[in-house]
């Protein structure tokens, strides 16, 4: 499968704001599953994130954990989800 381009918004150091940001998706290892966002919310978890609470924030940081969607792809050991499950 050839990498998409995945755009959102993120934050290029701490406390900055979000801005469009792209990037190619990452390959999938055999053990994961890959979800296509529909809808996102963000929470306090990503605003201390955004401005790097706990000294752990990788930058460019893309906030937003708690996600809706469907599999779209499916690792190669993967078994207890498919492709389409939402």
């Amino acid at each position: 499968m050839n990498p998409s381009i995945i755009m959102g918004y993120a934050t290029l150091a701490t406390g900055k704001p979000l801005e469009l940001f792209t990037y190619t998706e990452p390959e999938l290892g055999d053990h994961e599953v890959r979800v296509a966002i529909t809808h996102c919310g963000l929470c306090f978890t990503d605003i201390q994130a955004i401005d790097d609470f706990y000294h752990i924030t990788k930058f460019p940081f893309v906030p937003g954990h708690e996600i809706v969607g469907r599999v779209s792809e499916v690792g190669k050991t993967v078994s207890e989800l498919k492709e389409g499950a939402g």
